[in-house]
Protein backbone atom coordinates (compact mmCIF):
# COMPACT_ATOMS: atom_id res chain seq x y z
CA UNK A 1 0.00 0.00 0.00
CA UNK A 2 1.17 3.44 -0.70
CA UNK A 3 2.44 5.95 1.89
CA UNK A 4 -0.74 8.32 -0.05
CA UNK A 5 -3.28 5.95 0.56
CA UNK A 6 -5.46 8.04 3.29
CA UNK A 7 -8.45 6.28 3.52
CA UNK A 8 -8.48 4.24 6.82
CA UNK A 9 -10.97 1.68 7.04
CA UNK A 10 -11.01 -2.20 7.91
CA UNK A 11 -10.04 -5.22 5.93
CA UNK A 12 -11.84 -8.78 6.99
CA UNK A 13 -9.05 -11.49 5.86
CA UNK A 14 -9.62 -15.16 6.91
CA UNK A 15 -7.03 -16.74 9.00
CA UNK A 16 -5.15 -19.42 7.59
CA UNK A 17 -7.53 -21.73 9.83
CA UNK A 18 -9.92 -20.72 7.44
CA UNK A 19 -12.56 -20.87 10.93
CA UNK A 20 -12.31 -17.45 11.40
CA UNK A 21 -10.98 -13.63 10.38
CA UNK A 22 -8.52 -11.10 11.25
CA UNK A 23 -8.79 -7.48 10.65
CA UNK A 24 -6.31 -5.55 9.26
CA UNK A 25 -6.18 -1.29 8.93
CA UNK A 26 -6.13 -0.19 5.76
CA UNK A 27 -3.61 1.84 5.77
CA UNK A 28 -0.88 0.22 7.50
CA UNK A 29 -2.04 -2.94 7.37
CA UNK A 30 -1.54 -3.94 10.56
CA UNK A 31 -3.68 -6.31 12.81
CA UNK A 32 -6.50 -5.10 14.21
CA UNK A 33 -6.77 -6.32 18.41
CA UNK A 34 -8.27 -3.22 20.60
CA UNK A 35 -11.37 -5.06 21.75
CA UNK A 36 -13.79 -1.82 21.44
CA UNK A 37 -13.04 -2.16 17.47
CA UNK A 38 -13.63 -5.90 17.41
CA UNK A 39 -16.77 -5.61 19.17
CA UNK A 40 -17.83 -3.25 17.17
CA UNK A 41 -17.32 -5.53 14.01
CA UNK A 42 -18.68 -8.42 15.59
CA UNK A 43 -21.89 -6.63 16.80
CA UNK A 44 -21.99 -6.17 12.56
CA UNK A 45 -23.00 -9.28 12.24
CA UNK A 46 -21.24 -10.14 8.74
CA UNK A 47 -21.87 -13.02 7.34
CA UNK A 48 -18.48 -15.54 7.05
CA UNK A 49 -19.20 -16.44 2.92
CA UNK A 50 -18.57 -12.96 2.27
CA UNK A 51 -15.31 -12.27 0.37
CA UNK A 52 -13.13 -9.25 -0.05
CA UNK A 53 -14.83 -7.69 2.64
CA UNK A 54 -14.24 -3.83 3.82
CA UNK A 55 -15.54 -2.32 7.41
CA UNK A 56 -16.00 1.43 7.96
CA UNK A 57 -14.37 2.58 11.30
CA UNK A 58 -16.87 2.92 13.73
CA UNK A 59 -15.91 6.74 14.54
CA UNK A 60 -16.23 7.45 10.78
CA UNK A 61 -12.22 7.97 10.54
CA UNK A 62 -10.90 8.50 7.10
CA UNK A 63 -11.43 9.97 3.76
CA UNK A 64 -11.99 9.38 -0.12
CA UNK A 65 -8.62 9.94 -1.22
CA UNK A 66 -7.61 5.69 -1.84
CA UNK A 67 -5.99 4.42 -4.52
CA UNK A 68 -6.11 0.37 -3.96
CA UNK A 69 -7.98 -2.44 -5.30
CA UNK A 70 -10.75 -1.84 -2.85
CA UNK A 71 -10.97 1.66 -3.92
CA UNK A 72 -14.44 1.19 -5.84
CA UNK A 73 -16.47 0.02 -2.92
CA UNK A 74 -14.35 1.69 0.17
CA UNK A 75 -15.42 5.26 -1.25
CA UNK A 76 -18.97 3.80 -0.97
CA UNK A 77 -18.19 3.18 2.84
CA UNK A 78 -16.48 6.38 3.93
CA UNK A 79 -18.66 8.68 1.81
CA UNK A 80 -22.35 7.00 2.20
CA UNK A 81 -23.92 5.54 5.47
CA UNK A 82 -22.54 2.10 4.81
CA UNK A 83 -20.81 0.13 7.63
CA UNK A 84 -19.14 -2.65 5.72
CA UNK A 85 -19.51 -4.18 2.32
CA UNK A 86 -18.53 -7.48 0.63
CA UNK A 87 -19.82 -10.18 -1.91
CA UNK A 88 -21.94 -13.08 -1.56
CA UNK A 89 -21.17 -16.87 -2.48
CA UNK A 90 -22.64 -15.83 -5.87
CA UNK A 91 -20.15 -12.51 -6.24
CA UNK A 92 -23.24 -10.02 -5.81
CA UNK A 93 -22.38 -6.97 -4.41
CA UNK A 94 -23.76 -6.58 -0.51
CA UNK A 95 -24.00 -4.25 2.12
CA UNK A 96 -24.60 -3.48 5.99
CA UNK A 97 -26.09 -0.06 6.39
CA UNK A 98 -25.64 2.25 9.35
CA UNK A 99 -29.71 2.42 11.59
CA UNK A 100 -29.25 5.89 11.00
CA UNK A 101 -28.95 5.45 7.17
CA UNK A 102 -31.33 3.27 7.24
CA UNK A 103 -34.01 5.39 9.37
CA UNK A 104 -33.50 8.31 7.05
CA UNK A 105 -34.29 6.27 4.03
CA UNK A 106 -37.00 4.61 4.61
CA UNK A 107 -39.60 5.58 7.78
Amino acid sequence: MSSSNKTKYILRERNSSKNSFVYRNSVNGRKISDKKTLNYIKALVIPPAWENVIIAYPNGNGNSNHNHNHATHSNSIVNGNRQAIGYDSKGRRQAIYSKKSIGKKFW
